[in-house]
């Protein structure tokens, strides 16, 4: 499936490029890689992709493109210093996945005052998918709306078809935005069920106050046991 996907970024660079440009990102000329984290570990896996807005981080590949963060993260996590934002990512996303497992979160990956998760937690993750759907980035703070509609209405053909070769069982849609172009863009027919959440970097919300990793997974729970009493069970 990763070679199905590097081809489709072949396609996509330059059209990424082109609506970046014509929608005045800050830097139009990056794409960001994302994908399948292991292709071998993602077929044994409950098949979980989750969808983000965009990334802000990344070294150059020797294509020149934005290297796959995430993936890199999960696969040499001695390699990548993550910090308080990242543990949030990698703790967060953990969290969901035991939660779709029908595992309950384990206690010892709740934040204990380390900025980094214990290397054996970075294992379960090369199950998952992880994807951002402007391949342009950001530039240290979200894309402004308007700029980013003009990108996600011309690159959607290329969204959908990412999440096609993906081939998810369940899609986790990390802000309210994210949820609403994929489900537009899918309409009545979605290739699985597609939960709502919020980005598992959050550290506060408004109505809800300082979100902790068990606020986060407490709430990602009442979402998920919603899901699964309104839609039938992925196959």
């Amino acid at each position: 499936m990763t070679e199905k996907i590097d081809k489709l970024f072949d396609e996509w660079e330059q059209l990424s490029i082109d609506a970046a440009t014509a929608a005045e990102f800050h830097k139009a000329d990056r794409f960001y890689e994302d994908g399948i984290v292991c292709d071998e570990d993602f077929k044994k896996g409950r098949r979980v992709l989750f969808i983000l807005l965009e990334s802000h981080s990344g070294k150059k590949d020797v294509k020149g493109r934005q290297k796959f963060w995430f993936r890199d993260c999960v696969m040499y996590p001695d390699e990548f210093p993550t910090g308080w934002r990242g543990r949030r990512y990698f703790t967060r996303t953990l969290l969901m996945k035991q939660i779709i497992e029908d595992t309950e979160p384990e206690e010892q990956y709740y934040n204990d005052g380390s900025k980094r998760l214990p290397q054996k937690a970075f294992a379960p993750l090369r199950e998952v998918a992880y994807m951002n759907i402007n391949k342009a980035g950001g530039k240290g703070s979200s894309t402004p709306w308007r700029a980013l509609k003009k990108y996600v209405d011309k690159c959607q053909c290329m969204i959908k078809r990412e999440i096609e070769l993906i081939q998810p069982r369940y899609i986790v849609c990390c802000s309210v935005i994210v949820y609403r172009e994929i489900c537009k863009l899918f309409g009545e027919d979605q290739p699985c069920p597609i939960i709502k959440m919020w980005h598992p970097s959050q550290a506060r919300l408004r109505g809800h106050g300082r979100i902790t990793d068990r606020k986060y997974a407490q709430e990602f729970q009442k979402r998920w046991k919603k899901q699964n009493e309104d839609a039938p069970t992925a196959n």
